[in-house]
């Protein structure tokens, strides 16, 4: 839900496309809690709060979505944090790396979604997992672990549309390709492999995913939507 009503939490909100999203909402007139594991530059807008969590601490975002949902309900969420990773070369893959990919990426979309679902159930609201186009055609640039934890959001994705659909709930997900963001830097992206020809700007993606949070998408749930410029087309 978006507008004057809503209230959404938005991960990974500190820049980039979560930082786009937040701005987005708040546009709309939307109570917004920016939350990331780094804080949130205070700019000063109506509506906006923010908290520092680490999405891979269950008992923290349990707290701090309790707390936020408490203070007048929880209409919308969006999981938007996520890491790259150190690592590309499958044999350069180390332990501490992989588990930090898919602790953030998988687990922290797990837990932030199973602390908002109870709240979102009694508002009939939606959910939005930002995915990856990596995670829809795997990728030679990004880790193999990385297009693993984007694949698996999307799987998660399509597995609570189907169970929380019942209580009113929609779930979707956007896929993104490269987008213009500090992420991509040094990755050896170049924009001449996109039919498009350009990277994304953080707000396309940002408009793609107020779509889905938004009435205009009552009867769209379980979709990944893909934002990438014709990189991937199915």
């Amino acid at each position: 839900m978006t507008g004057a009503a809503a209230r959404v939490l938005v991960t990974g909100a500190a820049s980039g496309v979560g930082a786009a999203i937040v701005d987005g909402l708040l546009d709309l007139g939307a109570t917004v809690l920016a939350v990331d594991v780094v804080p949130v530059p205070a700019t000063g807008r109506v509506g906006l709060a923010s908290q520092i969590c680490d999405v891979r601490d269950r008992d923290l975002v349990t707290r701090v979505v309790d707390e936020f949902a408490e203070q007048g309900g929880l209409t919308g969420l969006v999981t938007s944090a996520a890491v790259y990773g150190r690592d590309v070369r499958l044999d350069d893959l180390r332990p501490d790396d992989v588990e930090h990919v898919l602790g953030v990426n998988v687990l922290g979309t797990l837990w932030v979604a199973q602390a908002a679902m109870p709240h979102l159930r009694r508002t009939s609201g939606s959910a939005v997992c930002v995915g990856s186009v990596a995670g829809r055609m795997g990728s030679v640039l990004a880790g193999a672990h990385y297009a693993a934890s984007k694949g698996a959001i999307h799987a998660l994705v399509h597995t609570l549309a189907k169970t929380e659909i019942g209580h009113g709930v929609r779930i979707n997900g956007v896929a993104p390709g490269p987008v213009a963001t500090p992420m991509i830097e040094g990755r050896g992206y170049d924009t001449a492999m996109f039919p498009i020809g350009r990277y994304a700007d953080p707000g396309e993606v940002a408009d793609a995913v107020l779509y889905l949070l938004s009435p205009r998408a009552s009867y769209v749930t379980g979709t990944i939507l893909d934002v990438n410029g014709g990189l991937y087309v199915r």
